[in-house]
């Protein structure tokens, strides 16, 4: 992006963010740069072009992140990814939040399937990890985001504390799994 997309794209994220995407106007967000709305218009045609512009940096990261998803057991691997995610998660907070909390994001039919992939292939992700189920990935998924979403950073505590309780409860999930087919297997 442009010095002047990256501008535009924060000052629509905040204005997103403060009346809702279906609710927001271009004039606003020009209003907030101190711009002209016509200025708006040289760097999008319209509201969903620039819904694009202000999601695309997160929405690329995770989409990169997804494609770099260790396989096999290896715990630290696993550490290391799930880390990685939440502090991704931090750095686009404002986008996570209205990502997740905006259902106007549900009108914008490419950017909603993008969001809908990805978080199915996450849940397959934690589920190599050893989620045994959807309630259990739903959980992890609700333990890694939960305080970005609401709890201010230093609130917040250490990332590491999250993504140590997510890694017990998938791999706790995974023991107690593996258990079950074992005395399944000789009932």
């Amino acid at each position: 992006m442009t010095a002047a997309q990256d501008r535009l794209a924060a000052g629509a994220l905040a204005v997103f963010c403060r009346y809702g995407y279906a609710a927001s106007t271009l004039r606003q967000v020009a209003d907030q740069l101190g711009i002209q709305a016509p200025s708006v218009y040289s760097l999008v045609t319209n509201k969903a072009a620039l819904l694009e512009l202000v999601l695309t940096p997160m929405l690329d990261a995770v989409d990169g992140l997804l494609t770099r998803v260790p396989v096999g057991g290896d715990v630290e691997a696993q550490r290391h990814w799930l880390l990685t995610y939440r502090q991704l998660l931090e750095t686009h907070q404002d986008a996570v939040r209205l990502t997740i909390g905006d259902l106007g994001i549900n009108q914008h039919s490419r950017l909603a399937g993008r969001i809908k992939s990805q978080h199915i292939v996450l849940r397959a992700v934690l589920a190599s990890f050893g989620g045994a189920d959807q309630a259990q990935t739903a959980a992890v998924i609700g333990l890694l985001i939960w305080p970005v979403l609401w709890l201010e950073a230093t609130d917040r505590g250490p990332a590491e504390t999250a993504v140590a309780q997510a890694l017990a409860l998938l791999h706790s999930a995974a023991a107690a799994h593996s258990q079950e087919m074992r005395v399944g297997s000789f009932g």
